[in-house]
């Protein structure tokens, strides 16, 4: 999948499993709410690929887990491929890392990964 054809924008999103007390990660409900395709009338396409994998909000995992998106494998992403399916590496112009903090009941950027991630 690739950008150069000037109609279509390819990014990705993922997002975590709920962890300690809560039953729920808002990343996730966000990930999985967001609609796959966006079309806007004269505008590029926006496909959005959904990391497949529910994250583990634990820092270690979560640097793996970078490693894995960004060498732009498709199989990495919903929906899951088929059997036997060939490999692609799919061109992305941009991820969102989603997460959640249980400390401040808000949205803010992550600016620990942002910093030590990349």
């Amino acid at each position: 999948m690739s950008l150069n054809n000037g109609s279509t924008t390819i990014i990705f999103i993922t997002g975590n499993a709920s962890y300690r007390e809560n039953t729920y990660n808002t990343s996730r409900m966000i990930r999985d709410a967001t609609p796959s395709l966006s079309s806007r009338p004269g505008k590029p396409d926006i496909v959005v690929l959904k990391y497949h994998r529910n994250s583990l909000d634990i820092y270690e995992y979560i640097l793996k887990m970078i490693e894995e998106v960004w060498t732009s494998r498709r199989s990495s992403f919903l929906p899951e491929p088929r059997p036997n399916q060939e490999e692609e590496v799919v061109d992305f112009a941009f991820g969102l890392h989603l997460g959640m903090t249980i400390a401040v009941p808000e949205f803010r950027d992550e600016k620990i990964a942002y910093r030590d991630g990349y």
